[in-house]
Order: C-alpha cells, then structure tokens, then sequence
C-alpha cells in the first residue's frame, strides 16, 4: 500500500511517499498506478521502505523504472529508508550504489 507521509513543514513540490507492507507482484500494479499520478504533481520525491516485509524483482522492476522515469522528466529522487528485506534484495542485484543505499544506512 502505497500513502503519503504528512509533514507540516514539506514544501507544496515535494512528496513523501511510504510504500508498507510489501512491493511484490501480487500489488505491483495498484502501486505503478498510483506512482504515476504522483509524477504529474510534484518535482521532488522521498521514497520510505522502511516497513516493507515482502520485496521480489517485481518490486526491483517497478523502482528502477520509477527512478528513471523521474530521471527523464528532470525531477529528483531520494531513498530516505529501507527495510532489511530491501536493502538484501539491492545487495544482491547489485543495486545499492543506485539506489544510494550507503546514504541511509
């Protein structure tokens, strides 16, 4: 399930995003849907994976395309947390430089 993380004092441009639970095959699509509406709001994103227990490579899939797509149209990303289940999962793909894994750590 993907939610908006409430913050008094976040600029109107900027989103905080917690995705909980899990980023699995089984939600992929309910969470690529609303990824994408988010990307014609705002220019800046903060990603929270701190509470995901379930992560597989449709999960990996989904965040590199998103990352590449707000790449694409100029805006900026940050991985502000990770569960343990998601920094495993970028270490083995060889991901954690990518994803600046080394920043929240």
């Amino acid at each position: 399930m993907l939610r908006h993380e409430e913050n008094d004092s976040t600029p109107s441009d900027h989103c905080k995003l917690v995705i909980d639970e899990e980023l699995t095959i089984y939600v992929i699509d309910g969470i690529k849907e609303e990824l994408s509406k988010e990307l014609d709001i705002y220019n800046n994103f903060d990603l929270n994976l701190a509470a995901i227990e379930e992560f597989d490579s449709a999960g990996v899939q989904l965040l590199i395309s998103f990352t590449q797509e707000i790449k694409r149209l100029d805006k900026t990303f940050t991985l502000s947390s990770a569960s343990p289940v998601v920094i495993k999962l970028f270490d083995t793909y060889g991901l954690s430089d990518y994803f600046n894994l080394a920043k929240i750590a």
